[in-house]
């Protein structure tokens, strides 16, 4: 599709609704009508807006008795609702929680280190009742760190 068609056909679909409605001069009609005839596109366009009109003219809505009952005093009731709650951030208590518990494992942490750093123990023994990683990372090779290995040897 050229410049020219794609700027025609962008044209022609912001008017295919004053189109169906008339709404256009009888030289602007044509010029479109023209359009539509060479662009398979566009006319497949306005073939779907007009199924569209169709398809909604055929919806059964609300007579205007319904509509009016169903509106009256709806802007009363809106004025009289109460405002809607902001959204709640995440509670103070729970950060305070969160705050808490990383201080309490910082302090556990400190407080292993410094009993490794002793030598009483070795920190072998300080963590055995840890549990262990499953992931094992011997063998691992780090291809963008030349000749970087995980366990198994050393780097060449």
């Amino acid at each position: 599709m050229s410049a020219f068609a794609s700027v025609s056909c962008e044209r022609v679909r912001a008017r295919l609704d004053r189109l169906l409605d008339h709404g256009l001069s009888e030289l602007e009609e044509a010029r479109d009508r023209g359009h539509l005839e060479a662009c398979a596109d566009c006319a497949r366009e306005l073939r779907a807006r007009r199924d569209w009109r169709r398809a909604f003219r055929t919806l059964d809505l609300p007579s205007d008795e319904e509509f009016a009952w169903f509106t009256q005093g709806l802007s009363e009731r809106l004025a009289h609702a109460a405002p809607p709650r902001p959204a709640r951030a995440p509670s103070v208590a729970w950060r305070r929680i969160g705050a808490a518990v990383a201080l309490a494992a910082g302090a556990l942490l400190t407080l292993a280190l410094i009993d490794a750093w002793s030598g009483e123990r070795p920190i072998e023994e300080l963590f055995a009742s840890a549990p262990r990683p499953r992931l094992s990372l011997e063998g691992l090779e780090v291809p963008w760190f030349d000749g970087l290995r995980f366990g198994g040897g050393e780097s060449e």
